[in-house]
Parts: structure tokens; sequence; C-alpha cells
């Protein structure tokens, strides 16, 4: 999926810009609107694009949520450090 990978570039490359949301991370509109931009995309066309990515953000969040959980579970304190750690860098 373009907007996947779009999304995860920008979050690399625009780290540390814009306001952040409550979870320390840049709003979706911060993160996808430049996208939409390099898309040349306007009007209803952008919407189109934000909502689609709205909908994706949405179906994933429970996904993380269970993930983080595992990683909780499987994880001790150390290891979680040095997993937080990597993804700060990443």
């Amino acid at each position: 999926n373009v907007g996947i990978l779009g999304t995860l570039a920008v979050q690399g490359s625009d780290k540390g810009k814009g306001t952040e949301e409550k979870s320390g991370q840049p709003s979706l509109d911060e993160r996808t609107g430049p996208i939409a931009d390099r898309l040349g995309l306007e009007g209803e066309d952008r919407e189109k694009f934000m909502q689609l990515q709205r909908g994706l953000l949405d179906s994933s969040q429970g996904n993380r949520e269970e993930l983080d959980g595992m990683r909780r579970e499987i994880l001790d304190d150390e290891q979680q450090a040095l997993y937080m750690q990597f993804l700060a860098q990443v």
C-alpha cells in the first residue's frame, strides 16, 4: 500500500516537526498531509485520501495494542528498555 509506505517515509523524515498528539506522535493530518501534497491531491480527492488513511490507522490500532501487550508479557524490564531505545532510533 503506497499510503502505508508514504506515511512511514514522512514519519521518518518529519521526526520532531509539527504539533504532537497526546501519544507524542504527530497527528494523522500532519503525517499524511505532506503525502497528499506530494501526490498533488486537492479537494474531494484529498479528502478521500485522508479518509482512507484514517481508516487504515483506526483498523490497525487494535493490532498495535495487542502486539504491545504481548511484548510486555514476553520481555523483561531490561529487554523492554532496549526495545524502546531501538524504536526511538528508527
